[in-house]
Protein backbone atom coordinates (compact mmCIF):
# COMPACT_ATOMS: atom_id res chain seq x y z
CA UNK A 1 0.00 0.00 0.00
CA UNK A 2 1.44 3.46 -0.76
CA UNK A 3 2.32 6.25 1.85
CA UNK A 4 -0.01 9.31 2.75
CA UNK A 5 1.08 12.63 2.50
CA UNK A 6 3.59 13.43 5.40
CA UNK A 7 4.83 10.15 5.68
CA UNK A 8 1.45 9.04 7.59
CA UNK A 9 0.66 4.91 7.04
CA UNK A 10 -2.28 4.35 5.50
CA UNK A 11 -4.41 1.88 6.84
CA UNK A 12 -6.55 -0.75 4.83
CA UNK A 13 -10.30 0.57 5.52
CA UNK A 14 -12.35 -1.15 8.13
CA UNK A 15 -15.88 -1.88 7.49
CA UNK A 16 -17.17 1.02 8.72
CA UNK A 17 -15.01 3.14 6.66
CA UNK A 18 -16.38 1.24 3.46
CA UNK A 19 -19.33 2.49 4.40
CA UNK A 20 -19.18 5.59 6.35
CA UNK A 21 -18.00 8.85 4.59
CA UNK A 22 -13.87 8.98 4.23
CA UNK A 23 -11.88 11.85 5.85
CA UNK A 24 -9.58 13.28 3.64
CA UNK A 25 -6.83 15.64 5.34
CA UNK A 26 -6.60 19.06 3.54
CA UNK A 27 -2.57 18.14 1.53
CA UNK A 28 -0.31 20.65 2.26
CA UNK A 29 -1.18 21.96 5.93
CA UNK A 30 2.20 23.57 7.32
CA UNK A 31 1.46 21.46 11.41
CA UNK A 32 1.43 17.45 11.21
CA UNK A 33 -1.59 16.03 12.18
CA UNK A 34 -1.08 14.41 15.60
CA UNK A 35 0.20 10.93 15.31
CA UNK A 36 -1.65 8.22 14.06
CA UNK A 37 1.08 5.42 13.95
CA UNK A 38 -0.50 5.13 17.22
CA UNK A 39 -3.89 3.36 15.84
CA UNK A 40 -2.65 -0.61 15.62
CA UNK A 41 -6.69 -1.68 14.47
CA UNK A 42 -9.53 0.75 13.14
CA UNK A 43 -12.09 2.01 14.88
CA UNK A 44 -14.99 -0.46 15.79
CA UNK A 45 -18.84 -0.09 14.68
CA UNK A 46 -19.83 0.48 18.32
CA UNK A 47 -17.45 2.64 18.56
CA UNK A 48 -18.80 4.49 16.08
CA UNK A 49 -21.98 4.81 16.64
CA UNK A 50 -21.03 5.75 20.57
CA UNK A 51 -22.46 9.13 22.02
CA UNK A 52 -20.55 11.90 21.82
CA UNK A 53 -19.35 11.54 25.23
CA UNK A 54 -18.09 7.54 24.62
CA UNK A 55 -16.45 9.00 21.50
CA UNK A 56 -14.59 11.66 23.35
CA UNK A 57 -13.45 9.02 25.72
CA UNK A 58 -12.20 6.67 23.10
CA UNK A 59 -8.65 5.29 23.21
CA UNK A 60 -8.36 6.01 19.70
CA UNK A 61 -8.97 10.22 20.02
CA UNK A 62 -6.62 12.08 19.64
CA UNK A 63 -6.50 15.23 22.86
CA UNK A 64 -8.03 18.33 21.57
CA UNK A 65 -11.22 19.54 20.45
CA UNK A 66 -12.46 17.03 17.77
CA UNK A 67 -15.19 16.71 15.08
CA UNK A 68 -16.94 14.26 16.85
CA UNK A 69 -18.21 12.11 13.86
CA UNK A 70 -14.89 11.62 12.22
CA UNK A 71 -12.57 11.85 14.90
CA UNK A 72 -10.26 14.44 13.40
CA UNK A 73 -8.07 17.28 15.60
CA UNK A 74 -9.72 20.33 14.26
CA UNK A 75 -8.72 22.33 17.04
CA UNK A 76 -4.94 21.24 16.04
CA UNK A 77 -5.96 21.67 12.40
CA UNK A 78 -7.22 25.72 13.57
CA UNK A 79 -4.15 25.90 15.23
CA UNK A 80 -1.57 25.42 13.01
CA UNK A 81 -3.71 27.43 10.30
CA UNK A 82 -5.13 24.68 7.95
CA UNK A 83 -8.11 24.59 5.55
CA UNK A 84 -11.00 22.41 7.44
CA UNK A 85 -11.38 19.08 6.37
CA UNK A 86 -13.21 18.27 4.17
CA UNK A 87 -16.25 15.57 4.58
CA UNK A 88 -16.22 13.57 1.07
CA UNK A 89 -16.60 9.78 -0.09
CA UNK A 90 -13.74 8.08 -1.90
CA UNK A 91 -13.64 8.00 -5.98
CA UNK A 92 -16.43 6.25 -7.31
CA UNK A 93 -13.24 4.18 -8.96
CA UNK A 94 -11.39 3.50 -5.65
CA UNK A 95 -11.12 0.14 -3.91
CA UNK A 96 -9.35 -0.87 -0.67
CA UNK A 97 -8.44 -3.72 1.21
CA UNK A 98 -10.03 -5.59 3.66
CA UNK A 99 -8.43 -7.34 6.66
CA UNK A 100 -7.56 -10.23 4.42
CA UNK A 101 -6.40 -8.31 1.30
CA UNK A 102 -9.21 -8.91 -0.71
CA UNK A 103 -9.98 -5.81 -2.79
CA UNK A 104 -13.27 -4.42 -1.80
CA UNK A 105 -15.42 -2.16 -3.18
CA UNK A 106 -15.38 1.56 -1.27
CA UNK A 107 -18.09 3.57 -3.62
CA UNK A 108 -20.62 6.19 -2.44
CA UNK A 109 -23.87 6.94 -3.71
CA UNK A 110 -23.72 10.13 -5.39
CA UNK A 111 -26.05 11.43 -3.57
CA UNK A 112 -23.68 11.02 -0.17
CA UNK A 113 -21.06 13.12 -2.37
CA UNK A 114 -20.85 16.68 0.05
CA UNK A 115 -18.72 20.22 -1.27
CA UNK A 116 -16.10 21.68 1.24
CA UNK A 117 -18.54 23.26 4.21
CA UNK A 118 -17.31 26.22 6.25
CA UNK A 119 -15.83 25.15 9.24
CA UNK A 120 -16.88 22.46 11.46
CA UNK A 121 -15.80 23.75 14.84
CA UNK A 122 -14.57 27.29 15.73
CA UNK A 123 -12.29 27.90 18.24
CA UNK A 124 -14.51 30.06 20.35
CA UNK A 125 -17.29 27.25 20.52
CA UNK A 126 -16.83 25.04 23.28
CA UNK A 127 -19.86 22.61 22.11
CA UNK A 128 -19.15 21.92 18.31
CA UNK A 129 -22.78 20.12 16.91
CA UNK A 130 -22.37 17.11 15.25
CA UNK A 131 -22.24 16.26 11.45
CA UNK A 132 -25.54 13.47 11.08
CA UNK A 133 -26.03 11.94 7.74
CA UNK A 134 -30.11 10.69 7.80
CA UNK A 135 -31.15 7.65 6.64
CA UNK A 136 -33.52 7.10 3.93
CA UNK A 137 -36.20 6.32 5.81
CA UNK A 138 -35.84 8.67 8.63
CA UNK A 139 -39.06 10.08 7.85
CA UNK A 140 -40.80 6.84 9.19
CA UNK A 141 -39.05 6.57 12.63
CA UNK A 142 -40.73 8.68 15.61
CA UNK A 143 -38.52 11.17 17.12
CA UNK A 144 -36.96 10.08 20.39
CA UNK A 145 -38.53 6.21 20.30
CA UNK A 146 -37.35 5.61 23.97
CA UNK A 147 -39.14 9.12 25.22
CA UNK A 148 -40.08 8.33 29.15
CA UNK A 149 -42.91 10.50 28.32
CA UNK A 150 -44.26 8.29 25.97
CA UNK A 151 -43.28 4.69 27.16
CA UNK A 152 -43.10 5.65 30.97
CA UNK A 153 -46.65 6.89 30.82
CA UNK A 154 -47.62 3.49 29.64
CA UNK A 155 -45.49 1.03 31.35
CA UNK A 156 -46.77 3.19 34.62
CA UNK A 157 -50.53 2.19 33.88
CA UNK A 158 -49.66 -1.18 32.26
CA UNK A 159 -48.06 -2.23 35.56
CA UNK A 160 -51.01 -0.17 38.10
CA UNK A 161 -53.59 -2.76 35.91
CA UNK A 162 -51.62 -5.60 36.96
CA UNK A 163 -51.44 -4.71 40.55
CA UNK A 164 -47.50 -4.40 40.67
CA UNK A 165 -47.18 -1.92 43.11
CA UNK A 166 -42.96 -2.10 43.02
CA UNK A 167 -42.87 -1.47 39.40
CA UNK A 168 -45.48 1.66 39.88
CA UNK A 169 -43.43 2.89 42.84
CA UNK A 170 -40.47 2.41 40.37
CA UNK A 171 -42.08 4.18 37.70
CA UNK A 172 -43.85 7.17 39.69
CA UNK A 173 -40.85 9.48 39.19
CA UNK A 174 -40.80 8.81 34.96
CA UNK A 175 -44.26 10.20 34.23
CA UNK A 176 -45.37 13.02 33.04
CA UNK A 177 -47.82 13.12 35.03
CA UNK A 178 -49.51 10.80 37.97
CA UNK A 179 -53.01 11.54 35.89
CA UNK A 180 -51.52 10.42 32.62
CA UNK A 181 -54.48 8.55 31.23
CA UNK A 182 -54.64 5.32 28.36
CA UNK A 183 -57.04 5.28 25.84
CA UNK A 184 -58.08 1.57 27.04
CA UNK A 185 -57.21 1.82 30.62
CA UNK A 186 -57.51 5.14 31.40
CA UNK A 187 -55.91 6.58 34.68
CA UNK A 188 -52.95 4.75 36.54
CA UNK A 189 -55.53 4.96 39.59
CA UNK A 190 -58.56 3.76 37.35
CA UNK A 191 -56.25 0.64 36.47
CA UNK A 192 -55.97 -0.28 39.97
CA UNK A 193 -59.63 -0.13 40.54
CA UNK A 194 -59.66 -2.44 37.51
CA UNK A 195 -57.11 -4.63 39.13
CA UNK A 196 -58.62 -4.48 42.66
CA UNK A 197 -55.60 -3.55 44.31
CA UNK A 198 -56.03 -1.61 47.33
CA UNK A 199 -52.65 -0.87 48.07
CA UNK A 200 -51.72 0.36 44.55
CA UNK A 201 -55.30 2.69 45.18
CA UNK A 202 -53.17 3.70 48.00
CA UNK A 203 -50.12 4.76 46.80
CA UNK A 204 -51.12 6.79 44.08
CA UNK A 205 -53.70 8.38 46.53
CA UNK A 206 -50.73 9.82 48.77
CA UNK A 207 -49.10 10.82 45.22
CA UNK A 208 -51.76 12.84 44.32
CA UNK A 209 -53.66 11.12 41.70
CA UNK A 210 -57.58 12.63 40.92
CA UNK A 211 -60.07 10.12 42.08
CA UNK A 212 -62.45 12.40 39.78
CA UNK A 213 -60.68 11.88 36.50
CA UNK A 214 -63.39 11.02 33.91
CA UNK A 215 -61.88 7.27 32.16
CA UNK A 216 -62.85 5.09 29.06
CA UNK A 217 -64.97 3.14 32.42
CA UNK A 218 -66.33 6.38 34.15
CA UNK A 219 -64.80 7.31 37.27
CA UNK A 220 -62.82 5.42 39.74
CA UNK A 221 -65.42 5.97 42.24
CA UNK A 222 -68.09 4.98 40.24
CA UNK A 223 -66.18 1.47 38.76
CA UNK A 224 -65.63 0.79 42.56
CA UNK A 225 -69.86 0.89 42.70
CA UNK A 226 -69.85 -1.30 39.38
CA UNK A 227 -67.63 -4.25 40.90
CA UNK A 228 -68.50 -3.80 44.87
CA UNK A 229 -65.61 -2.96 45.85
CA UNK A 230 -66.02 -1.57 49.01
CA UNK A 231 -62.83 -0.95 50.70
CA UNK A 232 -61.18 0.81 48.04
CA UNK A 233 -64.28 3.32 47.62
CA UNK A 234 -63.60 4.33 51.42
CA UNK A 235 -60.43 5.18 50.09
CA UNK A 236 -61.59 7.31 47.17
CA UNK A 237 -64.17 8.98 49.73
CA UNK A 238 -61.20 9.62 52.20
CA UNK A 239 -58.93 10.98 49.51
CA UNK A 240 -61.99 13.62 48.34
CA UNK A 241 -63.75 11.60 45.95
CA UNK A 242 -67.01 13.88 45.09
CA UNK A 243 -70.16 11.07 46.07
CA UNK A 244 -72.26 13.60 43.61
CA UNK A 245 -70.18 13.61 40.38
CA UNK A 246 -72.42 12.51 37.89
CA UNK A 247 -75.53 12.70 40.10
CA UNK A 248 -77.95 11.20 37.46
CA UNK A 249 -76.15 8.20 36.70
CA UNK A 250 -73.49 8.17 39.34
CA UNK A 251 -71.76 5.58 41.85
CA UNK A 252 -74.85 6.22 44.10
CA UNK A 253 -77.29 4.72 41.62
CA UNK A 254 -75.01 2.47 40.06
CA UNK A 255 -74.10 0.72 43.43
CA UNK A 256 -78.20 0.49 44.05
CA UNK A 257 -78.60 -1.02 40.89
CA UNK A 258 -76.16 -3.42 41.17
CA UNK A 259 -76.61 -4.12 44.88
CA UNK A 260 -73.93 -3.39 46.40
CA UNK A 261 -75.32 -1.99 50.43
CA UNK A 262 -71.99 -1.83 51.22
CA UNK A 263 -70.67 0.86 49.06
CA UNK A 264 -74.09 3.06 49.15
CA UNK A 265 -73.78 3.57 53.28
CA UNK A 266 -70.32 5.03 52.81
CA UNK A 267 -71.72 7.32 49.84
CA UNK A 268 -74.21 8.61 51.75
CA UNK A 269 -72.35 8.94 54.96
CA UNK A 270 -69.54 11.21 52.56
CA UNK A 271 -72.65 13.19 51.37
CA UNK A 272 -74.09 11.69 48.38
CA UNK A 273 -77.73 13.20 47.71
CA UNK A 274 -80.18 10.44 48.26
CA UNK A 275 -83.00 12.72 46.27
CA UNK A 276 -81.10 12.79 43.50
CA UNK A 277 -82.67 11.72 39.99
CA UNK A 278 -84.45 7.82 40.56
CA UNK A 279 -81.93 6.11 43.09
CA UNK A 280 -85.00 5.95 45.75
CA UNK A 281 -87.58 4.42 42.94
CA UNK A 282 -84.82 2.18 41.55
CA UNK A 283 -83.71 0.77 45.09
CA UNK A 284 -87.76 0.07 45.54
CA UNK A 285 -87.79 -1.00 41.78
CA UNK A 286 -84.99 -4.05 42.70
CA UNK A 287 -86.44 -4.60 46.23
CA UNK A 288 -83.32 -3.46 47.75
CA UNK A 289 -85.01 -3.04 51.34
CA UNK A 290 -82.23 -2.29 53.44
CA UNK A 291 -80.80 0.55 51.07
CA UNK A 292 -83.93 1.88 51.04
CA UNK A 293 -84.01 2.58 53.99
CA UNK A 294 -80.48 3.81 54.86
CA UNK A 295 -81.94 6.46 51.37
CA UNK A 296 -84.90 7.57 53.70
CA UNK A 297 -82.50 7.89 56.97
CA UNK A 298 -80.34 9.87 55.00
CA UNK A 299 -83.26 12.00 53.59
CA UNK A 300 -84.87 10.99 50.82
CA UNK A 301 -88.54 11.71 50.39
CA UNK A 302 -90.54 8.49 50.46
CA UNK A 303 -93.39 9.95 48.10
CA UNK A 304 -91.20 11.76 45.59
CA UNK A 305 -91.84 11.47 42.31
CA UNK A 306 -89.30 10.88 39.71
CA UNK A 307 -88.44 10.36 36.22
CA UNK A 308 -91.66 9.61 34.18
CA UNK A 309 -93.78 9.81 37.19
CA UNK A 310 -92.25 7.06 39.30
CA UNK A 311 -92.71 6.75 42.75
CA UNK A 312 -91.20 4.51 44.99
CA UNK A 313 -94.26 2.47 46.19
CA UNK A 314 -95.68 2.16 42.59
CA UNK A 315 -92.17 0.57 41.43
CA UNK A 316 -92.01 -2.19 44.49
CA UNK A 317 -95.94 -2.84 43.98
CA UNK A 318 -95.48 -3.61 40.11
CA UNK A 319 -91.90 -5.81 40.20
CA UNK A 320 -93.81 -7.15 43.56
CA UNK A 321 -91.12 -6.91 46.73
CA UNK A 322 -93.23 -7.36 48.72
CA UNK A 323 -91.01 -6.56 51.94
CA UNK A 324 -90.02 -2.99 50.42
CA UNK A 325 -93.54 -2.46 50.27
CA UNK A 326 -94.31 -2.88 53.94
CA UNK A 327 -91.51 -0.94 54.56
CA UNK A 328 -92.21 2.34 52.55
CA UNK A 329 -96.04 2.21 53.98
CA UNK A 330 -94.51 1.99 57.47
CA UNK A 331 -92.49 5.08 56.34
CA UNK A 332 -95.25 7.18 55.35
CA UNK A 333 -95.93 6.36 51.62
CA UNK A 334 -99.30 7.31 50.36
CA UNK A 335 -101.14 4.90 49.65
CA UNK A 336 -103.18 5.80 47.28
CA UNK A 337 -100.80 8.39 45.22
CA UNK A 338 -101.92 8.74 41.77
CA UNK A 339 -99.44 9.98 38.84
CA UNK A 340 -99.78 10.92 35.79
CA UNK A 341 -101.88 8.06 34.59
CA UNK A 342 -104.41 8.48 37.75
CA UNK A 343 -102.99 4.85 38.31
CA UNK A 344 -102.63 4.19 41.78
CA UNK A 345 -100.44 1.51 43.75
CA UNK A 346 -103.48 -0.78 44.47
CA UNK A 347 -104.31 -0.37 40.63
CA UNK A 348 -100.24 -1.46 39.91
CA UNK A 349 -100.60 -4.61 41.96
CA UNK A 350 -104.35 -5.45 40.20
CA UNK A 351 -102.73 -5.30 36.88
CA UNK A 352 -99.76 -6.89 38.07
CA UNK A 353 -102.02 -9.86 40.06
CA UNK A 354 -100.03 -9.24 43.06
CA UNK A 355 -102.28 -10.64 45.97
CA UNK A 356 -100.33 -10.73 48.74
CA UNK A 357 -99.59 -7.22 48.19
CA UNK A 358 -103.12 -6.26 47.32
CA UNK A 359 -103.71 -7.78 50.86
CA UNK A 360 -101.16 -5.12 52.81
CA UNK A 361 -102.17 -2.15 50.49
CA UNK A 362 -105.69 -2.59 51.71
CA UNK A 363 -104.74 -3.28 55.33
CA UNK A 364 -102.97 0.22 54.81
CA UNK A 365 -105.93 2.20 54.09
CA UNK A 366 -105.94 1.57 49.99
CA UNK A 367 -109.60 2.03 48.62
CA UNK A 368 -111.27 -1.23 46.94
CA UNK A 369 -113.46 1.24 44.95
CA UNK A 370 -111.40 2.66 43.40
CA UNK A 371 -111.95 3.59 39.80
CA UNK A 372 -112.01 1.01 37.27
CA UNK A 373 -110.01 -1.52 39.98
CA UNK A 374 -112.59 -4.00 40.00
CA UNK A 375 -113.31 -3.72 36.08
CA UNK A 376 -109.63 -4.13 35.47
CA UNK A 377 -109.61 -7.18 37.66
CA UNK A 378 -112.24 -8.32 35.85
CA UNK A 379 -111.53 -8.31 32.54
CA UNK A 380 -107.60 -10.02 33.58
CA UNK A 381 -109.63 -12.70 35.19
CA UNK A 382 -107.65 -12.29 38.32
CA UNK A 383 -110.62 -14.58 40.32
CA UNK A 384 -108.09 -14.38 43.74
CA UNK A 385 -107.86 -10.28 43.04
CA UNK A 386 -111.99 -9.99 42.55
CA UNK A 387 -112.57 -12.06 45.60
CA UNK A 388 -110.17 -10.05 47.62
CA UNK A 389 -111.66 -6.88 46.41
CA UNK A 390 -115.39 -8.12 46.99
CA UNK A 391 -114.03 -9.29 50.92
CA UNK A 392 -112.50 -5.81 51.17
CA UNK A 393 -116.26 -4.37 50.28
CA UNK A 394 -115.92 -3.16 47.19
CA UNK A 395 -118.70 -2.47 45.23
CA UNK A 396 -119.93 -4.98 42.73
CA UNK A 397 -122.07 -2.67 40.08
CA UNK A 398 -119.64 0.11 40.80
CA UNK A 399 -119.18 2.21 37.36
CA UNK A 400 -116.01 2.87 35.93
CA UNK A 401 -114.87 4.90 32.68
CA UNK A 402 -117.92 4.66 30.37
CA UNK A 403 -120.54 3.22 32.95
CA UNK A 404 -119.02 0.04 32.67
CA UNK A 405 -119.77 -2.39 35.07
CA UNK A 406 -117.30 -5.24 36.40
CA UNK A 407 -119.77 -7.84 35.11
CA UNK A 408 -119.77 -6.30 31.61
CA UNK A 409 -116.03 -6.41 31.19
CA UNK A 410 -115.88 -9.91 31.62
CA UNK A 411 -118.44 -10.76 29.36
CA UNK A 412 -116.81 -8.50 26.95
CA UNK A 413 -113.24 -10.10 27.17
CA UNK A 414 -114.69 -13.64 27.51
CA UNK A 415 -113.34 -14.35 31.58
CA UNK A 416 -116.37 -17.17 31.76
CA UNK A 417 -114.97 -17.79 35.76
CA UNK A 418 -115.16 -13.99 36.54
CA UNK A 419 -119.05 -14.07 35.20
CA UNK A 420 -119.50 -16.80 37.19
CA UNK A 421 -118.09 -15.35 40.22
CA UNK A 422 -119.92 -11.90 40.23
CA UNK A 423 -123.38 -13.77 39.14
CA UNK A 424 -123.02 -15.68 42.45
CA UNK A 425 -122.04 -12.44 44.36
CA UNK A 426 -125.63 -10.71 43.05
CA UNK A 427 -124.45 -8.54 39.81
CA UNK A 428 -126.91 -7.02 37.87
CA UNK A 429 -127.47 -8.83 34.88
CA UNK A 430 -129.49 -6.49 32.70
CA UNK A 431 -127.47 -3.11 33.38
CA UNK A 432 -127.11 -1.15 30.80
CA UNK A 433 -124.14 1.07 30.26
CA UNK A 434 -123.50 3.46 27.08
CA UNK A 435 -127.02 3.15 24.61
CA UNK A 436 -128.25 -0.84 24.80
CA UNK A 437 -124.86 -2.21 26.05
CA UNK A 438 -125.97 -4.98 28.47
CA UNK A 439 -123.44 -7.90 30.11
CA UNK A 440 -125.42 -9.88 27.39
CA UNK A 441 -125.43 -7.79 24.06
CA UNK A 442 -121.49 -7.27 25.07
CA UNK A 443 -121.13 -10.98 25.12
CA UNK A 444 -122.99 -11.39 21.55
CA UNK A 445 -121.24 -8.86 20.07
CA UNK A 446 -117.78 -10.62 20.97
CA UNK A 447 -119.07 -13.97 20.01
CA UNK A 448 -119.13 -15.15 24.06
CA UNK A 449 -121.30 -18.16 23.20
CA UNK A 450 -121.04 -19.82 26.62
CA UNK A 451 -121.22 -16.53 28.54
CA UNK A 452 -124.30 -15.92 26.39
CA UNK A 453 -125.58 -19.06 27.74
CA UNK A 454 -124.48 -18.06 31.31
CA UNK A 455 -126.18 -14.85 31.14
CA UNK A 456 -129.53 -16.02 29.88
CA UNK A 457 -129.55 -18.81 32.32
CA UNK A 458 -128.92 -16.11 35.14
CA UNK A 459 -132.38 -14.05 33.49
CA UNK A 460 -130.77 -11.93 31.15
CA UNK A 461 -133.20 -9.93 28.67
CA UNK A 462 -133.02 -11.00 25.69
CA UNK A 463 -136.25 -8.88 24.60
CA UNK A 464 -134.26 -6.45 23.07
CA UNK A 465 -135.02 -6.02 18.85
CA UNK A 466 -131.38 -6.29 18.21
CA UNK A 467 -129.95 -9.21 20.17
CA UNK A 468 -130.66 -11.49 17.19
CA UNK A 469 -129.66 -9.38 14.42
CA UNK A 470 -126.40 -8.55 16.34
CA UNK A 471 -125.48 -12.61 17.20
CA UNK A 472 -126.21 -12.97 13.01
CA UNK A 473 -124.19 -10.34 12.06
CA UNK A 474 -121.50 -11.79 14.26
CA UNK A 475 -121.94 -15.13 12.17
CA UNK A 476 -121.86 -17.19 15.21
CA UNK A 477 -123.83 -20.02 15.14
CA UNK A 478 -123.67 -21.01 18.69
CA UNK A 479 -124.95 -17.62 20.05
CA UNK A 480 -127.63 -17.88 17.54
CA UNK A 481 -128.56 -21.46 18.94
CA UNK A 482 -128.63 -20.34 22.40
CA UNK A 483 -130.76 -16.66 21.74
CA UNK A 484 -133.45 -19.22 19.73
CA UNK A 485 -133.05 -22.00 22.48
CA UNK A 486 -133.72 -19.44 24.99
CA UNK A 487 -137.21 -18.22 23.22
CA UNK A 488 -135.70 -15.47 20.84
CA UNK A 489 -138.43 -14.66 18.22
CA UNK A 490 -136.62 -15.93 14.82
CA UNK A 491 -139.03 -13.32 12.64
CA UNK A 492 -138.38 -10.28 14.81
CA UNK A 493 -137.18 -7.18 13.49
CA UNK A 494 -135.11 -4.12 14.74
CA UNK A 495 -136.04 -0.41 14.97
CA UNK A 496 -134.50 -0.39 11.15
CA UNK A 497 -136.83 -3.09 10.24
CA UNK A 498 -134.81 -5.68 9.32
CA UNK A 499 -135.44 -9.47 10.05
CA UNK A 500 -132.18 -11.78 11.46
CA UNK A 501 -133.24 -13.67 8.34
CA UNK A 502 -132.48 -10.62 5.84
CA UNK A 503 -129.37 -9.66 7.92
CA UNK A 504 -127.56 -12.98 7.50
CA UNK A 505 -128.22 -12.72 3.71
CA UNK A 506 -126.96 -9.49 3.33
CA UNK A 507 -123.73 -10.41 5.47
CA UNK A 508 -123.43 -13.74 3.66
CA UNK A 509 -124.12 -16.14 6.34
CA UNK A 510 -124.82 -19.85 4.80
CA UNK A 511 -125.05 -21.92 7.95
CA UNK A 512 -126.88 -19.11 10.06
CA UNK A 513 -129.35 -18.76 7.08
CA UNK A 514 -130.20 -22.59 6.98
CA UNK A 515 -130.31 -22.62 10.71
CA UNK A 516 -132.58 -19.59 10.85
CA UNK A 517 -135.04 -21.40 7.94
CA UNK A 518 -134.70 -24.79 10.14
CA UNK A 519 -136.08 -23.14 13.30
CA UNK A 520 -139.08 -21.69 11.04
CA UNK A 521 -138.15 -18.37 9.61
CA UNK A 522 -139.82 -16.68 7.08
CA UNK A 523 -138.52 -16.11 3.25
CA UNK A 524 -141.07 -14.50 1.95
CA UNK A 525 -141.46 -11.50 4.71
CA UNK A 526 -140.02 -8.04 3.17
CA UNK A 527 -138.28 -5.54 4.71
CA UNK A 528 -136.74 -2.23 3.94
CA UNK A 529 -135.21 -4.04 1.13
CA UNK A 530 -137.01 -6.24 -0.35
CA UNK A 531 -136.85 -10.35 1.02
CA UNK A 532 -133.80 -11.67 2.56
CA UNK A 533 -133.52 -13.13 -1.37
CA UNK A 534 -133.61 -9.49 -2.58
CA UNK A 535 -130.93 -8.58 -0.19
CA UNK A 536 -128.75 -11.99 -1.09
CA UNK A 537 -128.97 -10.68 -4.67
CA UNK A 538 -128.25 -7.11 -4.17
CA UNK A 539 -124.97 -7.98 -2.41
CA UNK A 540 -124.25 -10.63 -4.79
CA UNK A 541 -124.27 -13.52 -2.16
CA UNK A 542 -124.96 -16.30 -4.62
CA UNK A 543 -124.32 -19.29 -2.29
CA UNK A 544 -127.41 -17.37 0.16
CA UNK A 545 -129.65 -16.98 -3.29
CA UNK A 546 -129.46 -20.87 -3.89
CA UNK A 547 -130.42 -21.77 -0.36
CA UNK A 548 -133.57 -19.61 -0.37
CA UNK A 549 -134.07 -20.39 -3.75
CA UNK A 550 -134.34 -24.10 -2.84
CA UNK A 551 -136.79 -23.53 0.13
CA UNK A 552 -139.36 -21.71 -2.85
CA UNK A 553 -138.04 -18.20 -1.79
CA UNK A 554 -139.93 -15.56 -3.69
CA UNK A 555 -138.34 -11.81 -5.07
Amino acid sequence: MSTGTGGTTAHPPSELEAISPAVTPVVGASAPLADRSRRTEPPSLETHLNTTEDVERSEHTVPGVTDQTSNIDVEGLADAGTASPVVSPPDKNVTAENAAGEQIDSRQPESMVQTAEPPLVNKLDPAPKTQSFKSKDSKKRTPNPGSPALDSDKAFITSASTGNLNMVGLLLGFVSSVDAKDKSLGTALQAAVLARSLEVVELLLSKGADPDVEGPHGIALKMCAVHGQHAIAKLLLEHGADPDMDEAEGALLTAVMHGHEAIVKPLLDAGADPRAGDVLQRAAQFGRTKIVEEMLDAGAEVNAIGKHQSVALREAVMYGREETVSVLLARGAEVDLKRGDDGTPLMDAVLHARPNIIKCLLANGADPKGKNVLQRASELGRTEVVTILFDAGTDIDGKGSHNATALRCAAAYGKEDIVRLLLSRGADVNYKGSGDDTALMLAITHSRPSIVKLLLDAGADFRGSSVLQTAVESGNVATVTNLLDAGVDVNARRQSGISALEAAARYGREEVVKLLLDRGADPNSKGPNGTALMEAIQHRRENVAKILLERVARP
